[in-house]
């Protein structure tokens, strides 16, 4: 009988979802840290799945669960500190995009010329950008798990369709995990996610986004599309009145109709490029 553990699915998915709710609500619970940390332990379990402990030799892949796990602690330490000082969402962005250096560097280094410097533009700007958004909204954990469900499922499956099997896990694991934050803070009260989670879910989705155009089957304008989902859960309108699952429900549908969108053209382009 196959075991059910070697599912991609119950790896990526429903493993980091569950996890996710214990790590977050055992921690909000005894005071430890914000229910966001259950998303940096949903993320690992599948790092464990599909990667295991070795980090030799250092691949993109292992320097992206590196930056993650390093993320995850810096918020960590924002939150005990309440450190939310003015433009501290730049600061952030500013420090992601170091890091998409550190993970593309060498694949950016074998291009040339024009085609080096765009590729290098768009990785800084894409990173930085999603890494702002979603700190942006570290105080409002039904936008910000919104953002982080739509560009976990959205940049998953085009890595998948991209034939990037391992870069479509660990982003769906993301998407997984920030859905059952997103279920505890409708659960819990008063209890925010925190820069625990927005953190390391902007590094994250953003360089595994570019990473994923960098080395699998897919057009930069991909991510041009899934860039638009930030701004879908931040504009899209709600009523403080409405119960909060309907306001889950109706961001988290326009994170998707977005995902949806992209993944759609990543189908297309990559159903165009098999037959050209």
């Amino acid at each position: 009988m196959t075991n059910l553990l070697d599912f991609p699915e119950i790896q990526s998915a429903v493993l980091p979802f569950l996890i996710a709710v214990l790590i977050g609500a055992a921690s909000a619970r005894f005071g430890l840290a914000k229910c966001g940390i259950g998303m940096i332990a949903g993320f690992i379990v599948t790092v464990l799945f599909v990667n295991g402990i070795s980090l030799q030799p250092l691949t993109a892949a292992r320097k992206i669960i590196l930056l993650g796990i390093a993320a995850a602690i810096i918020g960590a330490v924002a939150d005990h500190r309440d450190a939310h000082w003015p433009g501290r969402p730049l600061y952030f962005a500013m420090l992601s995009v170091l890091a998409s250096a550190w993970v593309l560097g060498l694949a950016l280094s074998r291009k040339n010329g024009l085609e080096m410097l765009a590729a290098g533009l768009g990785i800084m700007v894409y990173t930085a950008w999603i890494t702002y958004w979603i700190d942006r909204l570290h105080d409002n954990e039904l936008r910000a798990t919104s953002i982080t469900v739509g560009l976990g499922v959205g940049t998953g499956l085009a890595a998948i369709i991209g034939s990037s099997a391992l870069f479509g896990q660990l982003a769906i694991s993301i998407g997984a995990s920030g859905g059952a934050v997103m279920l505890l803070g409708l659960l819990l009260k008063n209890n925010k996610p925190g820069s625990v989670f927005t953190l390391p879910a902007g590094v994250l989705l953003g360089i595994i986004g570019c990473t994923t155009v960098a080395f699998a089957e897919l057009p930069w304008t991909v991510l041009v599309v899934l860039g638009l989902i930030p701004l879908a859960a931040r504009y899209t309108p709600i009523e403080e009145v409405w119960p909060r699952w309907i306001q889950a429900a109706i961001l988290t549908i326009s994170t998707l109709v977005c995902a949806g969108i992209a993944l759609a053209y990543a189908w297309y382009m990559a159903g165009s490029s098999s037959y050209s």
